[in-house]
C-alpha cells in the first residue's frame, strides 16, 4: 500500500506534494497573435551575485530588454544585496504571429565597476520568449525569484526579484494586497542542473522551554520549513520539557531561493499559535548521504558519523513583544533571551520526487516503512 505522506505549504496545500511539482517551464507558450501588447515589469531586488573577477562587490545594475527595448535601473554601488524597486513598461505592436511569439523578454545583471560606470560587465542573464510569459497564470509572474545564469559558470550566479505581466485586448493590470504572499521557488530555465534532496531533521526531545501559557506551561510543537515546504511534530500540551521521537522529511530542491532550512519552536494554542524561537541550518553544512548508501536499505538511518547535537533557541525577553519581539521569536532578528533547546539528528539525502513527511521513531527500512501516525497543521494525530 502507498505509505501515507504528511506535509503542508504555507499556502495550504494538504498532504502529500512533490518538491517542484509546480514548474512555470511546464507551460506550452501561449500562441500569440499579432496584436498590441503592455508588458509591465518591476525590478525589485538582487542577491547573491557572483562577482567578475576578484572583487567581493559589485556596482549593482538590471538591464531589462523587451525586443529590441531596452531599460536600466540605478546603480546600487558596492552591493552583495540591491535594492532597485523600479518600474517599467514596454508597448509593443506586432504586424504578424511569428513576431509575437518570437519576441524575447532578457534580464540581465550588470556590474558597472568598469571605467566609472561606463564599462558595464554582464554578470548574469535569463531569458525566455514573450509566449512563456503569456502563459503564466493570468499572465503574469508576481514578486518571482529568478535564477540569472552565464556561459562558461555552472549553477545560478546571481538572484533577482520580479514582477512580469503581459497584456493585451481588453486585460488590466491584477491589483495585489500589500501583504500578499509569493511564490518563494527559483525560477531556472532547463539549462540549470537540479538536485533534488531531502532534509531529515529528527526530532528527539526539548528542555528548558519557557512557560507561555497563563494556565499550565507550554503546548510546544517542532515546526520544518524551507520555502512554502513545511512540515512540523504533533502537539505536546503543557510541558516544558517535551519527547517527540519523530523524524521529519523536508524536499529541497537546489539550487534554491533559500539557501537554509529553519527550524521552528511553536507554542500551539486552541486559536492560533505563538512563536518561541527559531534556528536555521545551511543546507551546504547540512551532511549528505549519497544515494549509492541508501539504496542498501539504509534510509531511514542517518548516515555514519552523524548523531544527536543539541540546538540552542534564542528569543525576545519575556517583556518585549510587539514587531519586534516577534522577528526575534522567528529568527528574523538575533534573540537576546535563551527559550530552551532541542535535540536534533539532522543529515540529507539525494531522493528524486521527495516529498514533505513525517514518521514515529524508530525507523525500519525505507522498504517497509509505515508510518504509526501522521500530524496536520492544527496538530491532529492521524492513526494509520
Amino acid at each position: 500500500p502507498a505509505t501515507p505522506r504528511v506535509g503542508m505549504s504555507i499556502f495550504g496545500r494538504w498532504g502529500a506534494r512533490e518538491a517542484g511539482a509546480v514548474d512555470p517551464f511546464d507551460v506550452t507558450p501561449a500562441p500569440l497573435k499579432a496584436d498590441k501588447y503592455l508588458i509591465y515589469v518591476n525590478v525589485i531586488e538582487a542577491k547573491d551575485m557572483l562577482t567578475v573577477g576578484d572583487q567581493n562587490v559589485l556596482d549593482a545594475v538590471v538591464e531589462v530588454e523587451v525586443g529590441s527595448m531596452r531599460r536600466t535601473t540605478r546603480v546600487q554601488p558596492q552591493s552583495t544585496f540591491a535594492i532597485f524597486n523600479e518600474r517599467y513598461h514596454f508597448r509593443k505592436e506586432f504586424e504578424t504571429d511569428d513576431e509575437a511569439r518570437n519576441d524575447m523578454v532578457t534580464i540581465s545583471l550588470l556590474d558597472a565597476t568598469g571605467l566609472g560606470g561606463l564599462r558595464k560587465v554582464t554578470v548574469g542573464s535569463f531569458s525566455a520568449n514573450l509566449g512563456w510569459f503569456a502563459a503564466q497564470p493570468h499572465a503574469e509572474l508576481h514578486r518571482r525569484w529568478f535564477g540569472l545564469e552565464r556561459p562558461g559558470v555552472q549553477g545560478v550566479v546571481a538572484k533577482v526579484r520580479l514582477t512580469v505581466s503581459v497584456l493585451w485586448g481588453d486585460m488590466v493590470q491584477r491589483i495585489h494586497d500589500e501583504g500578499e504572499l509569493s511564490d518563494d521557488d527559483l525560477i531556472v530555465t532547463p539549462a540549470v542542473l537540479r538536485k533534488s534532496h531531502v532534509v531529515v531533521v529528527r526530532v528527539h526531545r526539548a528542555v528548558g522551554l519557557p512557560k507561555l501559557d497563563i494556565f499550565g506551561s507550554i503546548d510546544p510543537y517542532v515546526e520544518v520549513s524551507h520555502g512554502r515546504e513545511t512540515v512540523r511534530t504533533s502537539q505536546i500540551n503543557n510541558c516544558q520539557a517535551p519527547i517527540w521521537e519523530q523524524q521529519l522529511e523536508l524536499p529541497y530542491v537546489s539550487p534554491a531561493n533559500s539557501s537554509h532550512v529553519t527550524v521552528m519552536l511553536w507554542d500551539g494554542d486552541l486559536v492560533g499559535r505563538d512563536p518561541v524561537g527559531a534556528v536555521t541550518i545551511p543546507f551546504d553544512a547540512i551532511p549528505l548521504q549519497k544515494s549509492d548508501s541508501w539504496f542498501e536499505g539504509e534510509e531511514g538511518h542517518p548516515p555514519p558519523g552523524v548523531t544527536a547535537r543539541w540546538y540552542y533557541f534564542y528569543g525576545a525577553p519575556p517583556l518585549l513583544g510587539g514587531k519586534t519581539g516577534k522577528k526575534m521569536n522567528t529568527g528574523k532578528m538575533r534573540g537576546i533571551a535563551f527559550r530552551g533547546r532541542v535535540l536534533l539528528t539532522v543529515w540529507k539525502r539525494e531522493q528524486a520526487r521527495p516529498v514533505a513527511q513525517s514518521f514515529e521513531l524508530p525507523i525500519g527500512s525505507m522498504m517497509d516503512l509505515n508510518p504509526k501516525r501522521t500530524v496536520d497543521v492544527l496538530g491532529r494525530v492521524t492513526l494509520t
